[in-house]
């Protein structure tokens, strides 16, 4: 019975028994992007909700808000109100979520952040981009995010038999040229029969009228768009939104968070499954594994996504091909919530 007791009491943060953390830890989330942003809120969801399971995590986030204003020098004011208010504590691990997190805590890893293991999560580009310095790379790992462009492009040719014409929508945000990157290595092998316009140069009003003027043989890839050409900032509600009031041809996307607001569907990586992962590596670095020997997870943890609504909007079938996928926001239905009870009773009553 003793024994049982003590097992119980070990239980670690990810929901297996294991080492228990025997004081009290602090981890610095920082997030590249601004609270109410729908992928950084997901983040920090999943990560409150791992650690919460153990009382002796204490988690701070941070948010950068560089979606809005990333110039040097808001970056180098960041860094000098950070070495001000971190002068007198100590993190025992640091989590940066997204590019530009990642940037700021390999540049200030000694200088601000104390030379603490990190684990970075919701990475775009890891392998060409980033540089880990010497001092940080026995420190570090983490979960790459993977934008999976080629699948859902090969998604939307079996969806659209008709498909003639590819609209990419992206723009030039630090996140959007790291998209940029992936979608020019996969471009030679999606092209050859379709006609692929990329579109990152765009104000709104202009982005709006091309998009009205497509036709039916015709679709939109809806990567990203804070901001236009013009300079304009959108939330990723606003700019989506823009466009779908405008468009005539269905719109795919790689995100999770733009599902109810327009897209049909894609091949899409999950921040909350990027903060799952994550938070697995930072457990177990916090209950005293080595970072070095935590490998990095450099496959996303993506899955086949759709909306319901879109898809009887445009009358698409999800190709069962692709195997696994789940479809959201589809109406109630009794039969498929309690599926188990009806045949229960059906088998209860013909008995």
């Amino acid at each position: 019975m003793k024994t049982f007791i003590l097992a119980v009491l070990i239980f670690t943060c990810n929901g297996l028994f294991g080492n228990s953390i025997k004081q009290s830890k602090e981890v610095l989330l920082l997030q590249s992007y601004h609270q109410g942003y729908k992928w950084s809120d997901d983040i920090r969801d999943a990560i409150v909700a791992k650690f919460s399971l153990h009382e002796n995590i204490e988690l701070n986030t941070l948010y950068m808000d560089t979606k809005r204003i990333d110039s040097q020098e808001y970056l180098n004011s960041l860094a000098s109100l950070y070495k001000k208010q971190f002068k007198t504590r100590t993190f025992d691990l640091v989590m940066a979520a997204d590019n530009a997190a990642l940037d700021f805590v390999l540049k200030y890893h000694q200088e601000i952040f104390n030379g603490a293991p990190i684990v970075f999560l919701g990475i775009n580009d890891f392998n060409t981009h980033f540089e880990i310095p010497p001092f940080s790379k026995n420190l570090i790992t983490g979960v790459v995010e993977e934008v999976d462009i080629k699948s859902t492009i090969e998604l939307i040719k079996q969806m659209h038999p008709n498909l003639r014409h590819l609209m990419v929508i992206n723009d030039r945000s630090k996140t959007g040229l790291a998209v940029k990157s992936e979608f020019d290595a996969i471009l030679p092998l999606v092209a050859n029969d379709l006609d692929i316009d990329y579109v990152d140069d765009l104000d709104i009003v202009s982005l709006k009228k091309r998009v009205s003027a497509l036709g039916s043989d015709s679709a939109i890839l809806f990567l990203l768009l804070f901001k236009d050409s013009a300079g304009k900032y959108f939330t990723y509600k606003e700019s989506l939104q823009e466009v779908y009031a405008v468009s005539n041809v269905p719109i795919f996307g790689v995100w999770d968070f733009y599902l109810g607001l327009g897209v049909v569907g894609g091949r899409m990586t999950s921040a909350f499954a990027q903060g799952e992962a994550a938070t697995k590596m930072a457990c177990d670095i916090l209950f005293g594994t080595p970072p070095s020997s935590i490998s990095i997870l450099d496959k996303s943890p993506n899955q086949y996504l759709f909306d319901f609504q879109e898809l009887e909007r445009f009358g698409l079938k999800v190709p069962l091909q692709i195997g696994p996928h789940e479809i959201r926001n589809k109406p109630f239905s009794f039969y498929d919530e309690y599926r188990s009870l009806v045949w229960s009773i059906i088998l209860v009553s013909f008995l």
